[in-house]
C-alpha cells in the first residue's frame, strides 16, 4: 500500500485537487491522506475546509494557524507556524509521496517543511510564470524540492525541465480542473452578467489605487456582476475591504466568500466574459467558451489562450475592453490547458514507479 499525502491550503486548488483526490480514493493500492491547512478552517475565507465533507473526502490532518494581519511580516509569521505544524505530521505519520500544488506562500512552507524528511513531492502547474506576484518565486523554489513534475501545458513542462537543467520525471499532462470541468458537464449559456475576481499584486504594491479604479469602472456600468473575494495575499485586506465599501448597490452585486467547484463553474458557465486577473481566468474561462479581460500584472508571463485581453488597470482602457469583448459574443477557439485523462495519466505515472 503506497501512503500518498496531498496538501490543500484553499479554495484555489481545492477545485483543482478534486479530480485527483477522487481517483486517488478509488485505487486500491493507495491510502490517502489529505491535509487541510491554510485558510481552509477560515469564516472570512468560506470555511472552505467543508468542500471535503460536501464531496466524501475524509481528511486525515487539519493545520488550523491564526491569521494575524495581512502584511509580510504577518504572512512570514504564519508560514513559520506553518512549518513547524507540517513537520509534527511528518514526525508522527509515514508518506511516501506527498502531492503539492502551485505557488502559494502557504504550500511553500509545507513544502519546505518535508525536505529533512526526505519526503518525495509531486509538484502540480509547476513552470507557470505570475511577474506581478512574489508567487512566482515560490512556485519555482517548489519546483527545485519536487522530485515529480506534472505540468498544465508544452510550454511549462518545458520551463521546467529549464529549472531543473533535465528532463526526468516532468510530464505534461494538462490542467485538472479542467477534467473536473468536462465531467460536470454544466450547460454554457450567456447573460449579462460579469464573474469578477481580483487578487492583491504582491511585488508591486498599488493595491489601493488599483481597487479603487477598478471599483469606479464597475459602478459606472449598468452590468450585474458576481464578485468573489481574494485569497490571503499580501494587502488582500485593502481590496476586500474596499471592494464591501465601494461595491454595494444589491441589485448590481452579489458578493460570494467562498463557492464550490460546482456553485462557481454554474458561474463561469452563465456568465458574459470573467474581469480581474484570476488564474481561472487564464486557465478555465475558454473551457465555457468566455473570454476573459485579465487586468494589471498579477499573472503577467503566463501562457494564455486566445480568449484572455490584458488591460492595464485605467477606467477608460477597462471600458473599451468590455466593450469590446461584450460584442464578440462566445469564444470559440480551443483551450490550450486541456488534455484528457489527467487524473489517471498522473496515478498511472505514479504507480508505474512506486508500486511493482
Amino acid at each position: 500500500m503506497l501512503n500518498i499525502g496531498l496538501i490543500s491550503c484553499g479554495r484555489s486548488d481545492f477545485n483543482i485537487y478534486l479530480p485527483l483526490m477522487e481517483v486517488l480514493m478509488s485505487d486500491i493500492d493507495i491510502n490517502l491522506k489529505v491535509i487541510a491547512a491554510g485558510t481552509h478552517s477560515k469564516k472570512e475565507y468560506g470555511s472552505t475546509i467543508n468542500l471535503f465533507n460536501k464531496y466524501n473526502i475524509p481528511v486525515t490532518h487539519t493545520i488550523d494557524i491564526p491569521l494575524l494581519k495581512d502584511s509580510p511580516y504577518a504572512l512570514n509569521t504564519f508560514s513559520a507556524e506553518t512549518m513547524i505544524e507540517f513537520s509534527k505530521i511528518w514526525e508522527s505519520d509515514n508518506f511516501d509521496l506527498v502531492f503539492v500544488l502551485g505557488d502559494r506562500y502557504e504550500m511553500f512552507a509545507a513544502a519546505s517543511s518535508t525536505i529533512p524528511f526526505n519526503i518525495p513531492l509531486a509538484h502540480l502547474h509547476g513552470g507557470e510564470t505570475t511577474l506581478g506576484a512574489i508567487d512566482n518565486v515560490y512556485r519555482e523554489a517548489i519546483t527545485t524540492m519536487s522530485t515529480y513534475h506534472f505540468t498544465s501545458s508544452e510550454e511549462h513542462q518545458q520551463r521546467v525541465i529549464q529549472l531543473k537543467n533535465n528532463n526526468k520525471d516532468v510530464y505534461n499532462v494538462g490542467s485538472l480542473a479542467l477534467e473536473h470541468i468536462k465531467k460536470l458537464n454544466v450547460p454554457i449559456s450567456q447573460t449579462n452578467n460579469i464573474l469578477f475576481c481580483f487578487h492583491p499584486e504582491t511585488v508591486k504594491l498599488n493595491n489601493q489605487n488599483n481597487i479603487n479604479i477598478i471599483c469606479d469602472t464597475l459602478n459606472s456600468i449598468p452590468n450585474p456582476i458576481t464578485v468573489t473575494l481574494p485569497n490571503n495575499d499580501t494587502q488582500n485586506n485593502i481590496i476586500r475591504n474596499t471592494i464591501l465599501k465601494k461595491l454595494i448597490s444589491p441589485n448590481r452585486f452579489t458578493i460570494k466568500k467562498a463557492l464550490s467547484p460546482l456553485e462557481y463553474y454554474k458561474e463561469l458557465a452563465s456568465c458574459s466574459f470573467m474581469l480581474g486577473n484570476s488564474s481561472s481566468g487564464i486557465i478555465e474561462s475558454s473551457i465555457f467558451k468566455k473570454y476573459s479581460i485579465n487586468l494589471g500584472d498579477r499573472q503577467k508571463g503566463r501562457a494564455c489562450g486566445k480568449n484572455v485581453i490584458h488591460c492595464s488597470i485605467d477606467k477608460d482602457k477597462i471600458i473599451t475592453a468590455i466593450d469590446e469583448v461584450t460584442n464578440k459574443g462566445l469564444f470559440e477557439g480551443e483551450n490550450i490547458f486541456y488534455k484528457p485523462n489527467t487524473s489517471n495519466d498522473i496515478i498511472k505515472t505514479i504507480k508505474s514507479i512506486w508500486v511493482p
